[in-house]
Parts: structure tokens; C-alpha cells; sequence
């Protein structure tokens, strides 16, 4: 007798057998093995980097905040890079002083997190960024806003149609780097022919201006634990190519108006007045050196603005600038 459709659909279907049910456990089995090890590893990792951040911390006589850090948004608005989509987060943070170009300054950095959701329903995608960061509360009284970083592709289209940006006097300068101020008398002084030899000598991270306080970040990614002290060397080599007769007149300006900035960053009455010290004697850092400018010793274990310091061992030794190209 012929078979029917129906008849005919089963009798073509394979039965599930107990052979197939063992091949998807297993297969289930080593996925999750898999994912287990993932995760391990990655705590491990993690684990790892903040131990160093915690050494690294020490070591500079800063404190160290290993866990979740939600004031950015309220210190560091004015900054794009902390304005950037939802569940924003620091973490890992070091806080304390630091001298850069003979002068004290507040700093603060660590890794920061945040997060951007595109789509709905089913498409709805979200997905998790993270980069590092160094902050610094500038103790030049109030400063014009600026950005130098490297010249992108974008930056040479919108050169095409006039662009924002500052173009400086070396051809080569205006090439590699992207410059904008809310005052183009101060991007000249800040950028005179030493800075810029320096910046092409030894390029670093975005320096963004804002308010008072300088970023030191691409918002791209982490940076590893080195690179933190790596660049606070090169902020600092950065910082005492400023000309003192900017830092004059920056500090009449602070005297006579009131500074026009966000929140400080809790800087105790003592570093307020060394801040306030004249720039005095620049690191003697011979040439061949300069892009690996060491870090002064820090301070004696003292209140730090974000808690209190951990007592400094000596400078560790000179490490290779992580941001040469």
C-alpha cells in the first residue's frame, strides 16, 4: 500500500537517539568549560592590574580607590570624554599630588567605563567601552580652554571646506597636530617653537584644557599600568615648556578676578600655597632626556585631596614614553 505524506514525513525524519542528546551536552559542556576559563582569566587579569595600580599608587605617594568611583560626572563634565553615553563609572583610581614643571598639581586618574545602547526590541545592541585617563587641576589660576591632539583624517577634510583649527608657525607642526582655543594669543604662547619640537620630539596623549583643569586621554582605551606614570613624566616635560612670562601673567589674572571654574579638587591650604610658588628652577633633564622626564619625589605622607596619601619610596627608574610614534 502506497504511503502517505504524512506517513511518509515521519518515516524520512530521524529519530532522536540518546547518541545525539550526549553530542549537544557535550557540546553545551565545553562552551560553558570555555566561558568558565574566560572569566576566570579575566578576573585574574584584573586582579593583577589592580594590585599594580595599588604598587604604582605607593610608589608615588598617591592614595589609591580600588572601587567604584561615580563623581566624574559632577568634577569632569565640562570634558567630553566623561559626557559620553549612559552607566558611566571610574574605577581604580589614584588620587593625590604630583609635581609637574615645578609646580604642584592636583591629579587624579584611573580607568574609567561607560556604556552606549543602539537599536530596540530584539536589535537593541548594547555595548561597553573603557579607556584610562590622567585629570590635573591646573594651579595657574584660570586658563582659556584648549585641545592639542594628533591631526586626523577628518581634520584634513575639514581643512578642505575651513576648520577650527589653529595653524601654527612649523609647517611640520600643523601636519601632525590638531590645535583649537577659545584664545588664539594663548595657543601661540602655549605652543611656541620649544613646545612644539617637543610635541613632534615626543607625541602624547590628547591635552584637553577645560575650566581650569587639563585631560590627558584618547578615550580610546586602557592604557597599561606603566603608561600612567609614563605620562606624568611627559605632563610634566609638557608643563615647563610653558614660558614663565605666561605664568605671570595667568597668576595677575588669578589675583585679580575670581576664577571662573567647576568644582576643585580639594587641594589642602599647604598645596594651595606651593601651588601659588613661583615656578622656581626647571628639572635639569639633560636633552637626550626629554622624553623620558623623571618625576620628582612626592611629598611627605600627608591629607591628600581625595583621602590620605601613602608614604613614597624613591622615583623608580626612567621607563621608555609608551605615546612615541
Amino acid at each position: 500500500m502506497p504511503l502517505g505524506i504524512h506517513t511518509l514525513a515521519l518515516a524520512t525524519v530521524p529519530p532522536l537517539t540518546l547518541a545525539s542528546d550526549s553530542f549537544a551536552w557535550v557540546i553545551f559542556l565545553i562552551f560553558f568549560v570555555v566561558a568558565g576559563i574566560g572569566s576566570f582569566y579575566a578576573w585574574k587579569q584584573e586582579k593583577k592590574r589592580r594590585q599594580e595600580k595599588a604598587d604604582l599608587a605607593a610608589r608615588l605617594g598617591l592614595a589609591f580607590h580600588p572601587g567604584v568611583d561615580h563623581s566624574h560626572d559632577d568634577l569632569f563634565q565640562t570634558f567630553e570624554l566623561f559626557r559620553r553615553g549612559h552607566s558611566r563609572c571610574a574605577m581604580n583610581t589614584m588620587t593625590g599630588s604630583v609635581e609637574l614643571g615645578g609646580r604642584r598639581f592636583a591629579c587624579k586618574m584611573g580607568d574609567y567605563r561607560y556604556k552606549i545602547t543602539t537599536g530596540s526590541g530584539k536589535s537593541r545592541r548594547t555595548t561597553t567601552y573603557r579607556f584610562s585617563y590622567c585629570a590635573l587641576d591646573l594651579p595657574f589660576g584660570p586658563v582659556p580652554n584648549m585641545l592639542i591632539r594628533p591631526e586626523g583624517l577628518f581634520d584634513k577634510l575639514t581643512s578642505v571646506f575651513g576648520s577650527r583649527d589653529i595653524e601654527m608657525e612649523s609647517a611640520e607642526f600643523n601636519k601632525r597636530f590638531h590645535v583649537q582655543s577659545t584664545d588664539r594669543r594663548f595657543a601661540y604662547d602655549v605652543c611656541h617653537p620649544r613646545m612644539m619640537e617637543f610635541l613632534l620630539q615626543n607625541p602624547g596623549p590628547t591635552v584637553d584644557i577645560e575650566r581650569g583643569r587639563c585631560c590627558l586621554a584618547d578615550g580610546r582605551k586602557r592604557w597599561s599600568v606603566g603608561a600612567f606614570e609614563d605620562a606624568l613624566r611627559w605632563a610634566d616635560g609638557f608643563f615647563a615648556q610653558w614660558p614663565r612670562h605666561l605664568l605671570l601673567e595667568l597668576e595677575s589674572q588669578a589675583q585679580a578676578t575670581q576664577s571662573r571654574r567647576g568644582p576643585r579638587l580639594n587641594v589642602p591650604a599647604a598645596e594651595e600655597h606651593r601651588a601659588a610658588q613661583p615656578a622656581g628652577q626647571r628639572l635639569n633633564v639633560p636633552a637626550a632626556q626629554q622624553g623620558h622626564v623623571p618625576i620628582p619625589p612626592p611629598l611627605p605622607t600627608q591629607p591628600g585631596p581625595f583621602g590620605t596619601e601613602t608614604p613614597a619610596n624613591p622615583t623608580p627608574p626612567q621607563r621608555p614614553n609608551p605615546f612615541g610614534r
